[in-house]
């Protein structure tokens, strides 16, 4: 019995098996970072957000967003849940950015609880 064409269909047709570049697959340059849990460290905010609280998957409420609009040193107290400790230990330092920023939100928002 003989094979008809045991040849590869490039082999055959004497192509390159070489992929260009426009060949091949297309890869997103923005790589979505995967989400990540992250905590508000600032004072808690009356009817808004309280310090402490952990948002699965790096969303935040509507409410805070809002907030953070008005006073964007807000983002600053939303890290992630792997710098919490470094991060409370430098807001209790009073020279340091954290812990200005936290008392500047502080004094902003009188309602604190």
């Amino acid at each position: 019995m003989s094979k008809k064409n045991d040849k590869k269909p490039a082999e055959g047709l004497n192509i390159k098996a070489e992929t260009t570049e426009s060949a091949k697959p297309a890869v997103d340059s923005k790589k979505e970072e995967p989400a990540i849990s992250t905590v508000y460290l600032g004072p808690s905010i009356l009817k808004v957000v309280k310090h402490g609280t952990i948002y699965g998957n790096g969303i935040l409420p509507e409410q805070l967003e809002q907030l953070a609009k008005e006073t964007p040193a807000i983002m600053k107290m939303i890290v992630p849940v792997s710098e919490l400790n470094a991060t409370l230990i430098a807001i209790n330092k009073p020279e340091s950015a954290e812990g200005r920023i936290y008392r500047a939100i502080k004094e902003k928002y009188k309602e604190v609880r």
